[in-house]
């Protein structure tokens, strides 16, 4: 869903916007880590597994605050 048609406002938009970006980021370091396993390269792997692990760390906080971002704004919802 495009970040314009998020309802809410710019924090539900901000925080939505977020999320999406390390959606993309994991997708693109999940295809660094196949060449880098077919490449044998450990050190590249690590990389891409420690970066992966930060942000995989930080989308619980994320959604958690989208949530009550969400609930402020509908609280019939």
């Amino acid at each position: 869903m495009p970040t314009e048609s998020v309802p809410g406002d710019g924090s539900v938009k901000a925080i939505y916007a977020v999320l999406q970006a390390i959606s993309a980021e994991r997708f693109r370091f999940g295809k660094i880590r196949a060449e880098a396993v077919l490449a044998g390269d450990q050190r590249q792997l690590d990389r891409c597994n420690k970066v992966e692990k930060g942000m995989t760390a930080a989308v619980p906080t994320l959604l958690s605050q989208l949530m009550a971002a969400l609930q402020r704004e509908h609280p019939s919802r």
